[in-house]
């Protein structure tokens, strides 16, 4: 398989930006998947744009392909968004990287956040825009009872300061960044008991490093529940 280095870089989410967010694997389940994450976002004084994809349920899929695709385009191109945090995984994402406009994504560079099936995502983003994202997670787990504060504090962090740079085509210190975002997740593992410190999701963020300082590196993880 081809490797390819990450060339282009999100600009950090600035207090009070937006969160794009499209769903190209499995549909929502219940409209609290939708509105319990728009209000943690909004608490903290983000805002949040949701497409149609949102919405939209084909069996066990966010609908067609096409819409999906067109939909993570139109985040990539719509200057307001700063960051897009995916619905979540499922399947079905496989089916939406025909549909994807690259060119148009590697020049609109943006942070894109999720895991499990978001996997084929990551690799066709990194394999053909340059585009550094991150395994973290999707935006229906934020605000979940069932998850640690350390979970979305992580995902914060790194949509901040892991892996983005100032502008297209340029980083800013990688070494600086990355070292940034292992501090804060040093103190939020610290400060979490200790059978909930690993937090997979939040782990998967912080070690999604597509940056200069892990040259030609991808790692990804995601755990089961045991039993």
């Amino acid at each position: 398989m081809t490797q390819v280095e990450a060339t282009r870089f999100g600009k950090p989410l600035p207090e009070g930006g937006t969160i794009g967010v499209m769903a190209p694997s499995g549909p929502y389940f219940n409209a609290s998947d939708i509105d319990r994450p728009s209000r943690w976002w909004r608490d903290k004084g983000y805002t949040v744009k949701l497409t149609d994809s949102v919405w939209l349920k084909d069996d066990y899929v966010a609908g067609p392909p096409e819409k999906r695709a067109e939909d993570l385009n139109t985040l990539f191109a719509d200057p307001e968004v700063d960051v897009i945090q995916v619905l979540w995984g499922g399947t079905g994402a496989i089916e939406i990287l025909p549909f994807l406009d690259y060119d148009l994504i590697a020049h609109n560079p943006k942070a894109l956040m999720g895991f499990s099936d978001i996997t084929n995502l990551h690799i066709a983003l990194r394999q053909e825009s340059g585009l550094a994202t991150f395994h973290g997670p999707g935006f229906g787990s934020m605000g979940v009872p069932e998850r640690k504060a350390f979970t979305w504090d992580s995902a914060m962090a790194a949509f901040a300061d892991g892996g983005t740079g100032d502008h297209l085509g340029e980083t800013r210190n990688s070494l600086h960044t990355v070292s940034n975002l292992r501090l804060k997740v040093r103190a939020a593992a610290e400060a979490a008991p200790a059978r909930n410190a690993p937090e997979p999701l939040a782990a998967g963020a912080r070690l999604w490093r597509t940056t200069p300082a892990a040259r030609n590196r991808l790692l990804a993880t995601e755990i089961v529940p045991e039993g």
